[in-house]
């Protein structure tokens, strides 16, 4: 699992100073993830993912089939529906997931202090 400075050279590296790429793109933030940020053989949480499985398409779209991927949202297609304002934990152990992603969602949320922690709790430390 490459650490976390790693994956931020290589998020500068592939997107540059112009990070507007990805500015109120859901999709192209998705598939940038699938393509240099996820590797194989992965489980993935998807707090938030917009309920249309973006995640999920982009790493089939790249070959990464074998990457298992659990959405959670307020809406839409999903494997758990929640309202992660109304919750006080992720109904999940601690370190259940290879990676937890969090696109587009805190910014949303009343509580992000404590699902910040959550996902910090529910990914795994390497």
């Amino acid at each position: 699992m490459p650490k976390f400075s790693q994956v931020y050279s290589e998020f500068r590296k592939n997107i540059g100073p112009d990070l507007g790429k990805l500015e109120n793109n859901r999709i192209g933030r998705n598939e940038f993830v699938a393509n240099e940020l996820i590797l194989d053989n992965l489980s993935i949480l998807n707090i938030g993912g917009g309920g249309k499985r973006h995640l999920q398409t982009a790493l089939k779209r790249c070959g990464k089939s074998n990457v298992s991927v659990f959405e959670i949202d307020i809406t839409g297609d999903c494997d758990l529906v929640l309202n992660l304002d109304k919750v006080n934990k992720i109904d999940f152990e601690d370190d259940k997931f290879d990676v937890v992603c969090a696109f587009d969602v805190l910014e949303h949320l009343e509580q992000f202090h404590l699902i910040n922690e959550e996902i910090f709790r529910l990914s795994r430390k390497e």
